[in-house]
């Protein structure tokens, strides 16, 4: 899945803004064109979450999903053997 940095200390409610510099490099350094209902990652040095981006007054946002953030340094599930 895309992963974009962006600040969750930034976060408005389910928004977090898209255009952070951190933010615009990994959107450039992957291509990626974004569009609405496009789900990513967005992610900083301690949390992440997928998102559902949205365009609210001209500007790109993530709308956070429900349920799907966590510590970003967590430890993956083990694998089932």
């Amino acid at each position: 899945m895309i992963r974009i940095w962006a600040d969750f200390n930034a976060l408005d409610g389910t928004l977090i803004p898209l255009d952070f510099k951190g933010s615009l490099a990994d959107i450039r350094r992957q291509n990626i064109d974004l569009k609405e209902g496009l789900r990513v990652v967005v992610y900083d040095d301690g949390y992440q979450a997928e998102v559902t981006v949205v365009k609210v007054r001209g500007e790109w946002y993530g709308r956070i999903i429900e349920g799907t953030g966590r510590a970003a340094l967590a430890e993956p599930p083990p694998l089932d053997e």
